[in-house]
């Protein structure tokens, strides 16, 4: 579980070492890493992802296929421009996936039409597949 910073101006960057995994590198232009354990979800703004993440948001010059290249395979797509951490979904409900860490409370992203059963089928395959990283205490 993660620990929220003391402060919400603090940076990505001091909050780095408190995140686990690999670091996406956001892109030409943009030099602070983002760990991918910090990594709530990704979001297309035309020419800009926007980056939520459980210290705050960034906004960075990228497309979102650029980003969604360099994501493991916890992250999945649940609308057109949307991309999210499993790891990080507490509920899929009324057609959205809600998503916890955020320090605005909890994200809700909404499912495309149509796509809700293969959403909500996708994500329970990598929640029991043992794909989460996280280890059972027996």
């Amino acid at each position: 579980m993660h620990q929220r910073p003391a402060a919400l101006g603090e940076s990505i960057t001091a909050y780095n070492s408190r995140c686990s995994g690999r670091t996406l590198l956001t892109g030409p232009g943009n030099s602070v890493p983002i760990p991918l354990g910090c990594l709530l979800a990704a979001i297309s703004d035309g020419h800009y992802v926007i980056l939520e993440t459980s210290v705050g948001t960034k906004r960075i010059r990228s497309s979102l296929r650029e980003v969604a290249d360099k994501l493991p395979p916890s992250f999945m797509t649940v609308n057109r421009g949307i991309v999210v951490n499993m790891d990080m979904i507490t509920d899929i409900e009324d057609g959205a996936v809600i998503l916890k860490g955020s320090p605005k409370g909890e994200l809700k992203y909404h499912i495309r039409k149509g796509a809700y059963k293969k959403t909500a089928e996708h994500y329970l395959r990598y929640r029991f597949s043992g794909l989460t990283g996280q280890t059972d205490d027996k």
